[in-house]
Formats: structure tokens, sequence, C-alpha cells
């Protein structure tokens, strides 16, 4: 089954439908600055009914000054920003962050979900999932 317009950015999303069983979010009207824009596939979803979702998913909606690669775009500058559309209560962000883990290499992002208040993210250097659920 594939998420209805799921997205997360190189991630994982936990997909629930709306109450006609139908997503209640519609798709992105474009992808921003990438323009990734065609049709992408989905993994089988997971025991916890998350579902990998590829960089390149068009509902990916990138903005700011960022290096759109193939294999995911990267984030070289500050005020680059990310945002996605999709029905569920989860998200994993997997992240490829290249500080070195001191404190002028240190990376940080603004999460805000569903409006909320923004929540620092401090990234750790490497390949990591950063996992953010419904309370």
């Amino acid at each position: 089954m594939e998420p209805p317009n799921a997205a997360g950015a190189a991630g994982s999303v936990g997909e629930s439908p709306g109450e006609d069983g139908e997503p209640a979010a519609g798709p992105m009207p474009s992808s921003g600055v990438c323009g990734f824009s065609e049709p992408v596939t989905y993994g089988t979803p997971a025991a916890d009914g998350m579902v990998d979702v590829p960089p390149s998913d068009p509902n990916i909606f990138y903005m700011g000054r960022i290096d759109c690669q193939s294999q995911g775009p990267a984030f070289a500058f500050p005020a680059a920003s990310v945002r996605v559309r999709f029905d569920g209560n989860a998200l994993d962000l997997r992240l490829r962050d290249s500080g070195t883990g001191t404190p002028q290499s240190t990376n940080y992002y603004d999460v805000s979900i569903d409006g909320a208040a923004p929540t620092r993210l401090e990234a750790t250097p490497g390949d990591n999932v950063y996992a953010w659920r419904a309370t």
C-alpha cells in the first residue's frame, strides 16, 4: 500500500488515512527549488507501519540554497528548509550530517510539526535517524 501524499526527507512516515479513507492533505504544488516531479516507488510498510520515502519524492518541498543531487538534496547554507505533507502520527527523518560535532561545526535544525513551536534538533555527525511521534 502506498502512503498517500507521504513525504519524509529521506525518511519514513507512519500512514494514517483521513476519516473517509482518503488522504486528508492534497499534493504539494511543486517540490520547490529541486523540481522533482518523477513518480517514486515506496517500499513495503515495515512492522511498525513506517514506509520509506525517497528524498526525490515530489511531495517534499525544498526551499533555499540547496544542492539538488539525485541521491538526495544537500544543505550547505543557512536558511534552507524542507516542508513535507503526509497523513500519519509519526515521522522518522534520516539525515547524513557532515559536521564534526564540535561547537563550531555542529548543525542545528528547527523542527515544527502541525504548526507547533519549533523544537531544536542537534544533528549528530554521520547517518542518523531522528524520530518524532504524536503524543
